[in-house]
């Protein structure tokens, strides 16, 4: 399709999320619905089988939809944290590497926000502690190593974590006091602090600053972000103009995208290399 699609007749949709292969939404009766291939479960209605409409899973009180690639998770209303799908390197957090077609509880009843990447899973907890857990060859978890774990292990030390985006190997975060901090894999300049090196452990972007807002880290090794100004900032790979600068020239440090400062809100395709591929809301109707 090359205009929006409806998806549905409904107009109750409250948030949603993108994976790889695989779509994601939680309506405002707080119902969770998937669809898109079923590849080891992806969709976590306890099969394999491919949806090409959205199907229903149990419960009516999810809050926070993540999708990686081939696995996902969400938060309930409770602050408990449900997770499925492909779990080779531990990513769905359970103690285990056995994939699962149907949500299991990751221990512990005070999650926040969650954020799937590539074969790893991070989240903040209600205390502003941050954990990983799942592959960590790139130093992607954050805690100073590249040992992969299956159950949570607290990121990096601290109570002062706002948001976080996990990617391809790689992770972002913005703290409290708006610094913007990012770690894992970084061939491409996606950490964005001016290098090519890989970190273990959080390092401050070459912008520096405490006024970033929000971030988001893809599959691609591209990043976007948003700061309390309303501008748009991007680095990292750029083959197909994804940092959205005019140029197809890859950048290991903050650009400003445009000239605008009334930007709301970023998203970043997890099937290909595009940017922006922001999810929008129309009298509650859901468009991709």
């Amino acid at each position: 399709m090359s205009n929006p699609t409806q998806i549905g007749s409904q107009t109750t949709w409250s948030t949603v999320s993108a994976g790889a292969l695989n779509g994601m939404g939680i309506k405002t009766d707080g119902t969770l619905w998937t669809w898109g291939m079923g590849y080891y479960g992806a969709n976590g209605d306890g099969t394999t089988t491919e949806r090409n409409s959205p199907v229903q899973l149990a419960g009516n009180t999810w809050k926070n939809p993540a999708f990686g690639y081939l696995h996902a998770g969400t938060i309930k209303t409770d602050n408990t944290l449900w997770m499925w799908g492909y779990n080779s390197s531990g990513q769905l957090g359970d103690g285990t590497t056995t994939t699962r077609s149907s949500p299991v509880q990751v221990a512990g009843t005070t999650w926040k926000q969650l954020s799937c990447g590539a074969g790893f899973s991070i989240a903040i907890k209600t205390d502003n502690t941050l954990w990983a857990w799942g592959a960590n060859g790139n130093g992607q978890l954050g805690d100073g190593t590249t040992g992969s774990t299956s159950s949570p292990i607290q990121s990096w030390s601290g109570t002062y974590w706002k948001q976080v985006s996990a990617g391809n190997a790689y992770t972002a975060a913005i703290k409290t006091d708006g610094s913007l901090w990012t770690w894992g894999g970084n061939n491409l300049g996606q950490l964005g602090d001016n290098t090519t090196t890989y970190r273990s452990s959080p390092v401050q972007t070459a912008s520096g600053g405490t006024n970033w807002k929000l971030v988001a880290s893809s599959m691609y090794n591209h990043t976007l972000a948003i700061k309390t100004d309303g501008t748009l900032w991007a680095w990292g790979r750029n083959t197909y103009g994804e940092i959205g600068d005019n140029t197809t020239v890859d950048k290991s440090s903050p650009v400003q995208v445009g000239n605008g400062n009334n930007w709301k809100t970023i998203g970043i395709g997890s099937g290909g290399p595009q940017s922006a591929a922001i999810y929008f809301y129309d009298a509650g109707n859901l468009y991709p």
